[in-house]
């Protein structure tokens, strides 16, 4: 019999009783993750429910997600689980996937009356990259969510490719990050080296919404002091564990709110910060941020510290970027001192050396030369005794 959902009250609900599937067994965590959208045009929102320690049949921590669907009268008139084993849905159950993870809902489509599911998976293997992580969107529709829409991204998607423990699908968020009126979604992957020496420093990547849901279009890719943004790669940083999406500065676009609990803040591992992305000029570059720490002076103090530190170390946009041939890279050391200019590859592999040994302090020039290098994304760090900046620039020909 369908029961009520008494929106006014109060009520608790679990596997295998309250008038839903499944059954409690030890460890399950039914509820660690949960959303709420509109996915059949009707008047009142469906919750979904994560469950991404359910083990299905023999399989033990595959992961899965109820809905939890209502006729808009405060009547409960249905409930089902989605995993992995579902027809339609990609991927096959394997252990430790953790799908249901991280839930997200957003009107991908542009729709304002319709909602779409995104779950993330951070345990799913790519191929044979263990634990690279994947996000699957289902569209709604007049009948509810239309499981036959459903379609899996991983990070061989974005630029870099599948990374070993790189968790994609820990968290999500959903925003219109690009004002153009549809929700994107952004997925953190907190296990993504950034760099040789920073393992699971963590990179946030951005799909943009189409008028079919999520498409193949890459928004951006956001790592702490990359194109703009403040902070350091940290090496267990963690960047991307927690999102948020909000227009935090009343410009019509959504930003992202991106939680780096490993941060290093003061010299202090682990002190954890939160770094705020500008979304503005997206996708352009820069994007400016803000980045927010607990204060050491004060116990549970607040400081902010934009973009443009102290130290007056800087490395400038490159201009043209994207290039076809060569563009020219702007940097300020504060201090006469030791730097390096170096431009890799998305495989971490040194493609140029713009500059390396003692330099004096003020304003430098170099230049990077596209000649032998294939029309790609490639990042550009100046690594000095005061610190690190990095920047991505586009050969585009």
């Amino acid at each position: 019999d369908a029961e009520s959902l008494p929106f006014d009250g109060s009520r608790t609900f679990r596997q295998g009783s309250d008038g839903l599937p499944g059954s409690n067994e030890a460890g399950d965590q039914f509820g660690f993750s949960l959303a709420a959208g509109n996915f059949d045009f009707g008047n009142a929102d469906e919750l979904v429910i994560g469950v991404p320690f359910e083990d299905i049949g023999s399989v033990q921590d595959a992961g899965a997600v109820m809905v939890l669907t209502n006729d808009g009268t405060g009547t409960l008139n249905g409930a089902f689980f989605i995993d992995q084993d579902t027809p339609d849905i990609p991927g096959i159950v394997e252990a430790g996937d953790l799908f249901g993870h991280a839930l997200a809902t957003g009107s991908f489509n542009g729709n304002p009356n319709i909602n779409g599911l995104a779950i993330g998976a951070p345990g799913e293997d790519i191929g044979t990259v263990q634990n690279s992580g994947n996000v699957t969107q289902i569209n709604g529709s007049n009948g509810g969510l239309l499981l036959s829409t459903a379609r899996a991204f991983s990070l061989d998607d974005f630029p870099g490719g599948a990374d070993v423990n790189g968790q994609v699908g820990v968290a999500l968020a959903a925003g219109d990050f690009n004002g153009d009126g549809r929700d994107d979604l952004a997925g953190g992957a907190p296990g993504v080296d950034f760099f040789v020496g920073t393992t699971d420093a963590g990179v946030v990547y951005t799909l943009e919404g189409t008028s079919g849901g999520l498409g193949t279009t890459v928004g951006i890719s956001l790592a702490a002091n990359f194109d703009s943004l403040p902070g350091t790669p940290d090496a267990n940083g963690r960047f991307g564990s927690a999102l948020a999406s909000g227009d935090f500065d009343g410009d019509g676009r959504d930003d992202i709110a991106i939680g780096e609990p490993g941060g290093r803040v003061g010299g202090q591992n682990g002190a954890g910060e939160v770094i705020i992305a500008d979304n503005a000029t997206y996708p352009s570059s820069p994007r400016q941020g803000i980045r927010v720490f607990q204060g050491a002076s004060l116990p549970g103090s607040v400081n902010t510290e934009t973009g443009t530190t102290p130290d007056a170390l800087a490395l400038s946009t490159a201009y043209p970027n994207p290039f076809a041939t060569q563009t020219t890279l702007t940097y300020t050391l504060p201090t006469a001192q030791e730097a390096r200019l170096v431009a890799y590859d998305l495989l971490g592999r040194e493609v140029a050396v713009l500059a390396d040994g003692l330099q004096p302090a003020g304003t430098h020039k170099a230049t990077l030369d596209a000649a032998g290098l294939p029309s790609g994304v490639y990042m550009v760090r100046l690594a000095t005794e005061a610190g690190a900046r990095t920047q991505r620039v586009v050969v585009a020909r």
